[in-house]
């Protein structure tokens, strides 16, 4: 088992479209795997909530425990206010949101740079 991690960004600059095309760059440029099956997720109202990608460092034919998945939240999605800024040394005043979280994070590796 891992450790998750939440991705922040100021409020006023967060966009879901930018964050996806930026994680699919990232991948690209890491010579990662990308599976993005666009399972999107809606609230009881039918707003979007949040999508999810999968990302490994093999093909998905391959087994490996060098993978995991990113969310990425809606503007909409009432689990992007963050709050516990003091909990990680952050100033309070920034208006941070929590666009997005990463699950189950094993170890980090990056074929390209070998990290």
């Amino acid at each position: 088992m891992g450790t998750s991690a939440v991705i922040l960004t100021p409020k006023i600059k967060y966009s879901p479209e930018k964050l996806l095309a930026d994680t699919i760059v990232s991948v690209f440029h890491a010579d990662a795997t990308l599976y993005f099956h666009n399972n999107k997720n809606y609230s009881d109202k039918g707003e979007f909530l949040n999508t999810t990608l999968n990302i490994n460092n093999n093909s998905f034919a391959e087994k490996s425990e060098q993978s995991f998945i990113v969310t990425v939240h809606a503007m909409n999605n009432p689990s992007i206010d963050f709050y516990y800024h003091g909990d990680l040394g952050l100033d309070s005043n920034l208006s941070l949101c929590q666009v997005g979280h990463i699950e189950d994070i094993r170890y980090l590796w990056c074929p390209k740079f070998n990290f």
